[in-house]
């Protein structure tokens, strides 16, 4: 964004939303319904069953589970989720 536009920063944010959403509009209406609706099922089946594999793998089987817990957060990583666990070690 220009350092020009002395904008309030919510409103920065609001004007970026919009921007953002109307792009995102643009392009599930251009690769069509069903393709966008199948893009986003797939990733949500991906991850829960990366996590079930991880759960299920018997070789990351160690008294703390702390392979398991890596592999679980790995498969969060690798669909571009954050999260806090290794924040807290830090």
């Amino acid at each position: 964004m220009e350092e020009n536009l002395n904008l309030d920063p919510s409103m920065a944010d609001e004007l970026w939303v919009r921007v953002i959403a109307q792009e995102m509009l643009w392009y599930a209406k251009a690769i069509g319904e069903k393709t966008m609706a199948h893009r986003v099922d797939s990733e949500a089946v991906r991850v829960p069953s990366q996590i079930k594999q991880a759960l299920d793998d018997p070789d990351l089987d160690d008294p703390e589970c702390f392979r398991r817990i890596d592999a679980i957060v790995d498969a969060f990583y690798q669909a571009g989720l954050s999260t806090r666990r290794h924040e807290e070690c830090e």
